[in-house]
C-alpha cells in the first residue's frame, strides 16, 4: 500500500470521528450515549468502536488476499492487493458515518428505515452489495495485479473466509443492533425503537444492576430485559414491589402513559431505585396484574435475574419457563436506543436523580 492511499484512509478516518463527535455534541436529547456510557474516547464517539472493527477487517482480508495469491505463485505486489481493500475500508468509514450522523440528527428516519414495511428494499440493496463489491474487488485486483482471475476469486474468497472466521467468531462485533418487536420493555424502549449493544463489555466485566441487558441462548430468539438481581442474592415480588436481600426497592409514582404499538395500553409509571442509586421507569397496567408476586429464591451463581419494564406485560425471569439468565448468553448492555419519541425516559438514571 503506498503512501498516498494510507493517508487517504487515515484522514477518512479522523473525519469520521470528527463528524460523530460533532453529532454526538448536538444529538437531540434521548438519542445519544446512556448513563453511564463508556468512559474516554469510546464514550465521545458513538462509531469508533465499530469503525476500528470494520476497516481492520478489511485490511486483514486484503493482507490474507496477497498471501493466498503469493502461495499460488501470482507474481503480484502488496499494494495491487491491498489498495483496492483500503478503498473498499474507506467506503466502509463514509457508510458508517453516515448511519451515524442520521441516528443521531434524524433518529425518526433511521427508525422509519429500519420498519418492516422496508424490509423489501433492504434486501434488494444488500443483495447488489453483496454481488457488486466481491465482483468490484476481483476486477480492481486483477486489473492492478495482472494476475490470473481463477486465482484472484481463489484467494478472495479463501481470504474472505479467514477474515469471517477471526472477526466473526473469535472477535465479535463491537455494536450490535436489534429493533424491538414488543413492549415489554415500555416505557423505556417502545416497539420500533432500535437499540445498540456493546458486545465487548461481557470480556471484562460481569452486568450491573438496572442495565438494560441483552441475551441470547444458542438457537433462540434475543432477549431484551433490565437486570434486577445479581448472583447469589435473594430477589422477590411482594404486590408489584421487588425485594432483593430483604430489602424492597424504593419506587415513587411518575404519572401515566400508553405503549406505542398497534394496540395502545395504558401504564401507571413508577420510578424504581436501586440500593447503588440509580433509577428506572416501570409501568404497570391500572388494574392489579396476576404475576406482581413472587416467592423469594437465590439468584443461582453464573446469573442474573432479570425484569421487564413493563411489569405485566412480559416474559421475563419471574416464570419457569425463563428463570434466572446465566452469564453466559449476555450478549452485552444496551448502551444506546434510537427512537423517534422525544419524550422517552433515560434508559438508566444515575445517583443524581435521588
Amino acid at each position: 500500500m503506498n503512501s498516498r492511499t494510507l493517508a487517504w484512509l487515515l484522514a477518512l478516518l479522523c473525519a469520521s470521528l470528527g463528524a460523530q463527535w460533532l453529532a454526538g455534541r448536538v444529538a437531540p436529547e434521548g438519542t445519544g450515549f446512556e448513563w453511564p456510557g463508556p468512559p474516554g474516547l469510546v464514550g465521545t464517539l458513538p462509531g469508533a468502536p465499530l469503525l476500528t472493527y470494520a476497516t481492520l477487517a478489511m485490511l486483514c482480508a486484503g493482507l490474507l488476499t496477497w498471501l493466498v495469491l503469493s502461495l499460488l505463485r501470482a507474481r503480484t505486489t502488496p499494494p495491487a492487493v491491498l489498495g483496492p481493500f483500503a478503498v473498499l475500508a474507506g467506503l466502509l468509514v463514509v457508510i458508517i458515518t453516515a448511519n451515524e450522523l442520521l441516528a443521531t440528527l434524524r433518529p425518526a428516519s433511521l427508525v422509519a428505515l429500519h420498519a418492516p414495511a422496508h424490509e423489501t428494499p433492504r434486501l434488494v440493496m444488500l443483495a447488489v452489495v453483496a454481488v457488486a463489491l466481491p465482483v468490484g474487488l476481483v476486477w480492481a485486483i486483477r486489473r492492478r495485479s495482472g494476475a490470473a482471475t481463477w486465482r484472484v476469486i481463489v484467494a478472495a474468497i479463501a481470504a474472505n473466509l479467514a477474515t469471517a472466521i477471526v472477526f466473526g467468531d473469535l472477535v465479535p462485533q463491537p455494536v450490535q443492533q436489534f429493533t424491538i418487536p414488543s413492549a415489554s420493555m415500555a416505557p423505556t424502549i417502545e416497539v420500533g425503537d432500535l437499540i445498540r449493544v456493546n458486545r465487548w463489555v461481557p470480556a471484562w466485566r460481569t452486568p450491573r444492576r438496572g442495565e438494560v441487558t441483552v441475551t441470547r441462548a444458542r438457537g433462540e430468539a434475543a432477549f431484551v430485559r433490565r437486570v434486577i438481581a445479581l448472583p447469589g442474592e435473594r430477589v422477590a415480588l411482594t404486590a408489584g414491589i421487588v425485594v432483593v436481600n430483604g430489602t424492597p426497592l424504593a419506587r415513587t409514582p411518575e404519572g401515566a402513559a400508553r405503549t406505542h404499538d398497534l394496540l395502545p395500553m395504558p401504564l401507571q409509571l413508577w420510578r424504581e431505585q436501586a440500593p447503588e442509586g440509580t433509577s428506572w421507569l416501570i409501568g404497570e397496567m391500572p388494574a392489579p396484574g396476576p404475576n406482581r408476586t413472587m416467592a423469594e429464591l437465590t439468584v443461582p451463581a453464573g446469573h442474573v435475574f432479570m425484569l421487564g419494564d413493563n411489569r405485566d406485560n412480559s416474559l421475563d425471569s419471574r416464570f419457569p419457563r425463563v428463570g434466572p439468565v446465566p452469564l453466559a448468553t449476555v450478549q452485552g448492555p444496551v448502551f444506546q436506543r434510537i427512537t423517534a419519541r422525544r419524550d422517552a425516559p433515560a434508559l438508566l438514571a444515575g445517583p443524581e436523580r435521588r
